[in-house]
């Protein structure tokens, strides 16, 4: 037996009895009933020490005859022993949300540990060490274009936002609209990868990850849309300002009509993606192509007729929009065009729908605009993200 052999086989006795005293010696963990009421925030302190003096010493490895690459190796596997061993609770008088929620934050410190107690013992260049990148690019798999260290704290964020919906109360399950405000979904989160994530990622990688977890992203592929990966970028850039992730923290005012709307891109999409495919994202996206299928319940409409109810509406939308923003130049000609407008609509869904129809879809509001000048008008400009 030579000497490299009898190095390691001592080395592994050595390793095995160190370990078997942490185990025996380790102090108990407090219990969860007296964690403070925001439980569900990460706690990332570390005991470095501690950590050092458990794992072995990377000179005395290699001392032994152990190459680098084995030491580390070693060390790793000596550090994930460390702050994996120990067994989370059976938190039996809890619900088993709570239970979960304690699971994923422990395995989070976890691995957090495990990352400064590396970097306290090999440096900065441990970020760039290929033999430690499970523990510093733990999202390699998904998302190859971040750094480590936008890796990790995309990993934060997102542990933290599934927290905190484990924690919060759901009355139906998350992907459920709801039947009095279909308009809830925009306005909540919906999986722990979406959110808003530009104040921890470069603007290059938030474009990347939004194209990827967005709720944007999720309706452009729910679409049917045929994107090519081109296509779908150019799109997406060309309405992601539409689409914020997070909402406006500054007033607007709900009587002035945006500068911009997912009405005003159309044309735009139609040459990107033709007349066809921008009809079937523009419905996929647009909060009034629900409102019509609303209203069209109970006439027997096919799919076929309620999307030519549609294509109307935005003709119609986009025409009155013009009046509205004429009128603040030229209030006479602005009121014109909007009646015009509104007209015109209805003539159209009579002709190709019926006056029942027409008169089904568009209601009163149509009625007045047609038969006089609106005082004020408000138009559904849009639009949910």
């Amino acid at each position: 037996m030579d000497k490299q052999k009898i190095s390691f086989i001592f080395l592994s006795l050595i390793l095995i009895t160190a370990f078997g005293l942490y185990t025996f010696f380790e102090p108990a963990q407090p219990p969860l009933d007296e964690e403070p009421n925001n439980s569900y925030v990460l706690d990332y302190s570390v005991d470095q020490r501690n950590s050092l003096d458990k794992a072995s010493d990377y000179k005395e490895l290699l001392s032994l005859g152990l190459s680098d690459e084995q030491a580390k190796r070693l060390i790793l596997q000596e550090l994930k022993d460390i702050h994996s061993s120990t067994q989370s609770q059976d938190i039996y008088w809890k619900t088993t949300t709570a239970s979960k929620a304690a699971l994923v934050r422990q395995h989070y410190v976890s691995q957090q540990k495990i990352r400064d107690a590396l970097i306290a013992r090999f440096g900065q260049s441990t970020w760039d060490e290929p033999l430690f990148s499970e523990v510093f690019l733990p999202l390699q798999k998904q998302f190859p274009f971040l750094t480590a260290q936008e890796q990790i704290a995309l990993q934060k964020f997102q542990i933290e936002r599934q927290i905190a919906m484990m924690s919060a109360p759901q009355a139906s399950p998350p992907f459920q609209l709801s039947r009095q405000n279909p308009q809830r979904l925009a306005s909540r989160p919906v999986t722990p990868l979406s959110g808003d994530v530009s104040s921890i990622l470069s603007e290059k990688s938030a474009f990347e990850y939004n194209l990827r977890m967005s709720m944007l992203a999720h309706q452009f592929r729910a679409s049917e849309v045929d994107f090519t990966e081109n296509t779908f970028r150019r799109a997406y850039r060309l309405l992601e300002d539409l689409f914020p992730a997070r909402a406006s923290v500054t007033p607007t005012d709900r009587g002035k009509l945006p500068d911009s709307t997912l009405v005003d891109r159309r044309y735009d999409l139609n040459e990107l993606v033709g007349a066809e495919n921008t009809l079937k994202l523009m419905a996929t996206l647009d909060p009034e192509f629900r409102e019509i299928q609303r209203r069209a319940g109970g006439l027997n409409l096919n799919e076929e007729q309620i999307l030519t109810a549609y294509e109307i509406s935005l003709a119609a939308r986009k025409a009155i929009f013009d009046g509205v923003r004429a009128k603040e130049v030229n209030p006479q000609i602005g009121v014109e065009m909007i009646r015009d407008a509104a007209n015109t609509q209805w003539n159209q869904i009579s002709t190709h729908l019926g006056e029942e129809v027409a008169e089904k879809l568009l209601g009163s509001t149509s009625h007045r605009l047609r038969n006089q000048p609106p005082k004020v008008f408000t138009p559904s400009a849009t639009i949910v993200n």
